[in-house]
């Protein structure tokens, strides 16, 4: 089914918290969890904690060392055993439903590659830790969460210069590297979007669906979300809508 890609880097804070969350995913037997750890000072513990899940995932563990998170994603890539990649990052969850939603869309739109649905936006660091989060309690404002949403239907080259539609957890089509290349280091935590742009730009499809999929937690002191990462980001974006405006 899908090749899950993680980068770990000094993962220990959030690295158990997310293999059991992927544990809880539908099907999540028919699927892979590849993981690249970067061999930081504290690599050592983060692979104590894999150790916990060799018997309840089917894991692919790639060391590495330390590099920039899409460098990490392109090994995972490579080394990756299904047609069909996703990303998944520690301090975010992917909820049960996830293979369902996206394998179901593959097969609903085969002349499309890319895939993805709506989030929820995690502010609350306790909700990341509950071990109990399920699709059920996603859709009540138990938790106060607000929506990361996007489109419905088909997403162009248009909707793409506006912003990334593709969001957290996309589903792509493996063969889009044999056909452009992989991700970019050279716009900073914007290369997923430089690459998505990339493929719709060449005449790629991309499909969202309302669905929601997973919960992206905005981390205060994550790699994207600080306020220097931020306007690095906005930066960057500009350049990609530069080079492939119409």
């Amino acid at each position: 089914m899908i090749s899950f890609i993680t980068s770990v880097y000094e993962g220990e804070k959030y690295l158990d918290r997310f293999l059991l969350s992927m544990t809880h995913v539908e099907d999540i037997e028919k699927s892979e969890v590849v993981l690249i750890v970067n061999k930081t000072k504290t690599y050592k513990k983060d692979l104590d904690i894999i150790k916990k899940y060799i018997n309840k995932l089917k894991l692919n563990v790639l060391l590495s060392e330390p590099e920039p998170i899409y460098l990490s994603w392109n090994k995972g890539i490579k080394e990756a055993k299904n047609n069909l990649i996703a990303n998944a990052n520690l301090d975010d969850v992917i909820y049960p439903n996830y293979i369902k939603v996206m394998t179901k869309l593959v097969e609903k739109y085969k002349k499309t590659s890319l895939f993805c649905g709506w989030d929820h936006l995690l502010t609350k660091e306790d909700v990341l830790f509950n071990s109990s989060i399920d699709i059920k309690s996603s859709h009540k404002s138990t938790y106060n969460r607000s929506f990361l949403e996007g489109k419905v239907g088909f997403i162009n080259l248009q909707d793409c210069l506006q912003r990334c539609y593709l969001g957290c957890h996309p589903v792509w089509k493996k063969q889009l590297h044999e056909k452009y290349g992989y991700f970019s280091n050279d716009f900073g935590t914007s290369g997923d979007y430089e690459f998505w742009t990339r493929c719709i730009s060449n005449g790629e499809r991309a499909y969202c669906t309302s669905e929601i999929i997973g919960g992206y937690f905005f981390n205060p002191s994550g790699l994207s979300t600080t306020e220097n990462a931020l306007r690095e980001s906005a930066f960057h974006d500009l350049k990609i809508r530069h080079k492939y405006k119409i």
